[in-house]
């Protein structure tokens, strides 16, 4: 699985450079849509962590005939979030067993969604935790090696550069319109 990923990144990081800004949105759900199937999970959504500490989710890509992860569900998954912005990696192979006590609304969400694996990555740049990078399995459990998170972190990385490069020129872009 990992092993395929390092060739496809350097095709993923090609694409990402130069590239308008317009494009940027359609080109990270292409990228999640790739995430899937390099890893054969069935959704994978990109999220910004604020200064405050919010998670909000901005893009997403799920196969076909499976639920979307739901948008306002951040608020109900404390201890998933906190961890994202503390800068941890969460990683669990079967969900909701390897949830701990105080994860009650993740145990909760995993159980209405069916999720059985995720993985999630947050990413740093300027030294602060400012997004993250999560694929889920609903139809089968999975586990997760080291190659294939620094893998998905590289992906993440790729990403949150573009993210990073499209909010700088439309903030360059709003001042010069003023």
């Amino acid at each position: 699985m990992s092993e395929r990923l390092p060739p496809t990144l350097v095709e993923l990081s090609t694409r990402f450079t130069g590239l308008a800004v317009e494009h940027v949105d359609g080109e990270i759900e292409r990228a999640l849509r790739q995430l899937v199937e390099w890893l054969g999970t069935d959704r994978s959504t990109f999220f910004l962590i604020e200064r405050d500490g919010q998670v909000r989710q901005t893009h997403t890509w799920v196969r076909e005939g499976l639920p979307p992860a739901p948008a306002s569900v951040i608020s109900t998954i404390p201890w998933y979030t906190g961890r994202l912005a503390a800068g941890e990696v969460v990683a669990f192979s079967r969900l909701p067993d390897e949830l701990p006590a105080s994860a009650a609304g993740e145990r909760a969400y995993a159980e209405a969604q069916g999720l059985k694996s995720i993985l999630t990555v947050p990413v740093a740049l300027g030294g602060r935790h400012v997004c993250a990078l999560s694929t889920g399995a609903l139809r089968d459990h999975r586990s997760w090696d080291e190659a294939t998170i620094d893998s998905v972190r590289l992906v993440a990385q790729i990403i949150a550069n573009a993210v990073h490069r499209k909010r700088t020129e439309e903030q360059l872009q709003t001042r010069l319109d003023e």
